[in-house]
């Protein structure tokens, strides 16, 4: 018997240092290690500890408040939320750490990608690119709720990626935004005043980025675009501190 035809290899989760904190803070909590109302070591504490950076550390204590297993008081510092001690679905909980960590990949690699994207597509877009473009802009200002506007978004930045005149651009953001499917759609969305704030200031950003390829001017969609993918972020993280 052929025993090579038996074994199966699972899947490696590479993870960043803040999911790996996350990740170690969860398994104290669900140790009762920490326990509800806790009051964490300061940020500086933790990294010391840890020998990694206090961003980091920070970073991963932004995730954990979104998941509503820290909270911070004012002058006090970081504590372990007093609801904790609800029963969780703690391979959820994980699940849902990982989800995170992967929509800032994301982020990550189309910050490096989608600026060349919008650099190609300002070189090489034809008149049929550019009317693809416009059409999904347009579609974009349309929108009434949060999953049209992902859906007009999608559109938006792969008509991008076709202009490019690039293959393998046109299945990176199809990848890319698997990740952004996550439930943090929703998170973007109440990171501005209201739905409408939300929808105006990442259309505006659309808007520049398609007049800089219309004006062929290279470097201003790339710098426009990652512009744009930084305030994606900013919006991201921020929403977690509310």
């Amino acid at each position: 018997m052929d025993m090579k035809k038996n074994i199966k290899f699972e899947p490696i989760k590479v993870t960043t240092a803040s999911t790996k904190i996350m990740e170690q803070l969860v398994d104290m909590i669900r140790r009762h290690e920490l326990k509800p109302g806790s009051r964490l070591p300061s940020e500086i504490e933790i990294a010391k500890q840890l020998g990694i950076s206090r961003s980091t550390v920070r970073e991963a204590l932004i995730g954990l408040k979104v998941l509503r297993l820290v909270e911070s008081r004012p002058g006090k510092g970081n504590f372990i939320t007093n609801k904790v001690d609800v029963l969780y679905d703690w391979q959820d909980l994980v699940a849902k750490i990982h989800t995170r960590s992967d929509f800032l990949e994301a982020l990550e690699a189309r910050r490096a990608i989608e600026g060349e994207i919008c650099r190609l597509a300002s070189q090489r877009a034809s008149k049929n690119d550019l009317d693809r473009i416009r059409l999904a802009l347009d579609s974009s200002q349309k929108v009434s709720s949060a999953e049209d506007f992902r859906r007009a978004d999608f559109e938006f930045h792969l008509s991008l990626a076709k202009a490019s005149a690039n293959s393998l651009f046109v299945r990176f953001i199809e990848e890319a935004y698997h990740k952004l499917t996550a439930p943090y759609w929703e998170i973007l969305k109440q990171a501005t005043h209201s739905m409408s704030v939300f929808f105006s200031e990442y259309f505006n950003d659309h808007a520049k980025i398609y007049e800089a390829i219309t004006e062929r001017k290279p470097e201003l969609a790339h710098r426009r675009m990652i512009s744009h993918l930084e305030r994606i972020k900013s919006d991201f993280l921020s929403s977690f501190t509310k």
